[in-house]
């Protein structure tokens, strides 16, 4: 059970910063075809 949350939390986390990533990156090019 303890495993299967600590995995659960991983793969949470790995997807959250996977989306702030892209999203940053999605900013940034906008900003620079923008500017």
């Amino acid at each position: 059970m303890i495993s299967s949350q600590i995995s659960s939390l991983i793969h949470g986390a790995i997807l959250t910063l996977w989306i702030n990533a892209s999203t940053d990156l999605l900013c940034s090019s906008y900003s620079n075809q923008f500017n």
